[in-house]
């Protein structure tokens, strides 16, 4: 019993680590977002465009019973992404001030 926890607890580690850095990727890219939207004065928000991912991958899910979960995940990114966005937005701001 022990055994087959400790090896379902490392196919989590791996899983975990893959999805560090695939997070890193996806931050990496959210900050060249960023630049595009203060050179052009765009909004960190846009609504529309987090209704279209959460409709777009929810409707691709593969197992409908995680649909609740997936979609807490993906909320939970897009808002830590606004919120980087705004920190950076933030610091160009108090650079340009300086």
């Amino acid at each position: 019993m022990e055994k087959h926890l400790e090896a379902l607890r490392k196919q989590i580690d791996t899983l975990d680590h893959e999805l560090c850095r695939l997070f890193c990727d996806r931050m990496h890219i959210v900050k060249k977002i960023i630049c595009v939207k203060m050179e052009n004065n765009i909004e960190i928000t846009d609504r529309n465009r987090e209704t279209s991912i959460l409709e777009k991958h929810l409707t691709a899910l593969n197992d409908k019973s995680l649909a609740m979960e997936c979609k807490a995940f993906l909320s939970s990114l897009i808002a830590i992404s606004k919120d980087y966005q705004q920190r950076l937005a933030g610091e160009h701001q108090h650079h340009e001030q300086t």
